[in-house]
């Protein structure tokens, strides 16, 4: 059916993008599961180009999942306050505690939290988002915001 005008010309093209842009993440996402060979040699000869070239197409896709409340990874619905679902938040608890067994990253990542915290209470500025502490707060490391938050996820 051919449009009147430019303008609603355009308005269909914006309709049909936007319908079949999460039908052509699908295509993509199956072929790359069924051609891991052809995917892990076009990164290992493109690596650091690839993720500048995406880098921003990455984080919208990264907004606008975790706007939907969906896994960052596989895209079903994400645990109440959390990025991933329980198994992709399980498989990261492993890939970490795994990564902590080696002594030296833990010794790397003890050092870099204890530099951090002494850091952080030395300019007195809450360990979450960094704002400056008010007198409620001073005794602890968090501001009344970032408490509050703590507070929910436990």
């Amino acid at each position: 059916m051919p449009y009147r005008n430019k303008e609603q010309a355009r308005e269909g093209g914006k309709r049909y993008r936007e319908k079949h842009k999460e039908q052509e993440r699908i295509r993509k996402r199956i072929w790359s599961q069924n051609n891991p060979e052809k995917i892990k040699a076009y990164r290992q000869k493109h690596g650091k180009k690839y993720r500048e070239n995406h880098k921003e197409e990455l984080q919208k896709y990264k907004e606008e999942r975790i706007k939907k409340g969906l896994c960052l990874e596989c895209g079903l619905p994400a645990l109440p306050n959390r990025l991933f679902c329980g198994l992709h938040l399980s498989l990261r608890r492993i890939k970490i505690k795994n990564y902590l067994k080696n002594p030296t990253n833990k010794e790397r990542n003890k050092n870099n939290v204890l530099n951090r915290y002494y850091r952080i209470k030395q300019e007195n500025k809450c360990w979450g988002c960094g704002m400056p502490l008010n007198e409620e707060s001073r005794r602890g490391i968090y501001c009344v915001t970032c408490a509050d938050k703590q507070s929910t996820y436990y």
